[in-house]
């Protein structure tokens, strides 16, 4: 509808003749330049009611658009809208801001924390939990290059460490392969355990550690959840050493300084269902620990792995490292490996209590002869 007054304001006029398109824009022009002022009372009436209505049109126009400005910045946009060019800021000040940022410290992202391992004395471990639900890891606070497991149960220590002791010390096992699940299982059996009594305790070297996780990695054996586990307890303590931090299937490992882990397990019961015995008493589990701990000594102080080789080469004749020799070959260690003879016989004649372990019987020998076997050993230093 066009604009214009009222109706009512026209009612009684005369008609106005119909105009062409443009010619107001021409009678404006013509009028203007002619000085003719219109004499008409519609027409001077009609004039500024047109004005008044533009005004109110327009008014409500940049209303509307500020109300719609308004409830944009109030959603929370912070982008600049897309008809509003943002103010360039000057170069003086925004060189400023840049110099001010290089300043700040730069955000990195948090790195993976390391589980934090307990100190822990021989008192305190033995004086733990007997009935653990999960693994306890500490490190002896007299020797920190020891790093103590103690499993819940046989069953999981066996999983964990079993196939490692084949590769490393079992005398019917290779040293140059890792054996396979079913090949363990044969070996064990072949010696009339089970999984859980293949060792009550274990012991071993960072590097013997390293060497045989670099061979099940050469062989590409796939070792069990324990193992896994083992392996990266090893690498948070810092027994192993990761090239290539959190790859193990492709990167190399390296075993710094002497270190040595080594395991017992919480208190269980034997099962009478089965011929060997699984039980873990106060004593067993005392005199595994101290037993083991002896091995760690030996693999980390100098000074007790050579007073260990003095008893071994000059305080024994012949005869009496042929009787450990043999115990030990009984008990499955491999007799060839020299260091491994030398290593069981200090830690089974000096530090094994439970004489259901080992006693006089054992090695073949009396009561007094091995008890003078140990003075002998104490004189060695």
């Amino acid at each position: 509808m066009p604009i214009g007054p009222n109706d009512e304001d026209l009612a009684g006029l005369p008609t106005a003749p119909r105009r062409r398109r443009g010619a107001r824009r021409r009678r404006s022009s013509e009028s203007s330049s002619s000085n003719v002022q219109f004499t008409n009372p519609a027409k001077r009436t009609a004039a500024p009611t047109r004005r008044i209505l533009w005004v109110i049109l327009g008014s409500g126009a940049l209303l509307v658009s500020a109300i719609f400005w308004m409830s944009s910045a109030r959603q929370g946009s912070s982008a600049t809208p897309a008809h509003i060019a943002e103010p360039a800021m000057p170069q003086v000040e925004k060189t400023a801001l840049q110099a001010k940022a290089a300043l700040l410290p730069k955000l990195q992202p948090e790195a993976a924390q390391k589980p934090v391992i307990e100190t822990a004395s021989i008192e305190s471990l033995l004086a733990g939990k007997s009935e653990s639900a999960d693994w306890r890891i500490a490190r002896l606070d007299s020797n920190e290059a020891v790093l103590v497991i103690e499993f819940p149960n046989l069953k999981e220590q066996g999983l964990a460490f079993n196939r490692a002791a084949a590769y490393i010390e079992k005398k019917n096992s290779r040293r140059d392969q890792v054996l396979s699940d079913a090949d363990l299982a044969a070996l064990v059996k072949q010696s009339g355990d089970t999984a859980e009594t293949f060792y009550y305790g274990h012991d071993y070297s960072a590097e013997q550690m390293r060497q045989f996780f670099a061979q099940s990695n050469t062989q590409n054996i796939a070792l069990n959840a324990q193992e896994l586990r083992l392996r990266q307890i090893l690498v948070d303590a810092a027994l192993l050493q990761e090239e290539v931090p959190g790859e193990p299937r492709t990167t190399s490992l390296m075993a710094p300084g002497q270190q040595a882990v080594i395991s017992f397990s919480a208190l269980q019961r034997d099962d009478p269902a089965t011929k060997v015995d699984e039980g873990v008493d106060a004593l067993r589990r005392e005199s595994t620990l101290r037993h083991e701990l002896s091995h760690g000594e030996f693999f980390t102080r100098p000074a007790y792995q050579k007073q260990s080789w003095a008893f071994w080469q000059n305080s024994l004749n012949k005869t009496e490292r042929a009787l450990f020799r043999r115990m030990l070959a009984g008990m499955d260690y491999d007799a060839e490996n020299e260091l491994l003879m030398v290593n069981e016989t200090q830690a089974i004649l000096m530090h094994t209590p439970d004489r259901r372990a080992f006693d006089a019987s054992n090695l073949g020998v009396t009561p007094s002869q091995l008890q003078e076997l140990r003075q002998r050993f104490e004189r060695s230093r």
